[in-house]
């Protein structure tokens, strides 16, 4: 019988005060899974519902899911509204955000889902947008995930035109992080920059 073993070597923990009840949580298919080792990493539910999560150094990368689903973007990026940007984590369901359909036309989706999780780890691209590595970018007529973003790709901006990747830089540690889901078009602009929402 294999036995698991788990080297932590961090312990991030977010919020205002641990808490010693924290009930254990599935390892694999849990609030993380790293890509290609799902048992390198243990998280745990704090009350508050942010995850917990301690990770091994064998094989945990920025290509993880994030929260179970399509990626996600760090707090503080700024996503476009009606009445101009608002930080991700202050979106709410029925919020407003700025999309573009597939004609390339500008349209006004709403708020229908928010989500939040914690990341150990994502991708910081040309210095300034923050992204794990599952979330979807349109590069010329197709969605590519943040990870399989090269130098060399182009993004689109919320003016129509496009911005050259010059740099994709790995961060290997643990940040809170968020994303929506949005109606009609499923897309919106964070950082300026035209993505698919979650799901």
């Amino acid at each position: 019988m294999k036995t698991r073993r788990t080297i932590t070597i961090a312990i991030l923990v977010l919020g205002t005060s641990a808490s010693q009840s924290l009930l254990p949580a599935q390892a694999v298919g849990g609030c993380f899974q790293c890509s290609g080792n799902p048992n390198s990493l243990i998280c745990v539910d704090s009350a508050s519902g942010w995850a917990i999560c301690f990770v091994t150094p064998q094989s945990c990368t920025v290509w993880g899911a994030c929260g179970g689903g399509r990626g996600c973007f760090i707090g503080g990026t700024p996503v476009q509204t009606p009445g101009g940007e608002v930080a991700i984590e202050e979106l709410r369901e029925g919020d407003r955000v700025i999309g573009r359909n597939a004609d390339g036309k500008i349209t006004v989706n709403e708020v229908v889902r928010t989500y939040h999780t914690l990341a150990v780890a994502y991708l910081v691209i040309n210095g300034e947008l923050s992204v794990t590595g599952t979330h979807p970018f349109l590069v010329g007529s197709n969605w590519v995930e943040a990870g399989d973003l090269r130098v060399g790709d182009t993004l689109v901006r919320s003016d129509g035109t496009t911005v050259l990747i010059d740099s994709v830089e790995p961060i290997g540690f643990g940040v809170r992080a968020y994303n929506i889901t949005v109606s009609g078009n499923h897309t919106f602009f964070a950082d300026g920059i035209l993505v698919h929402n979650k799901g």
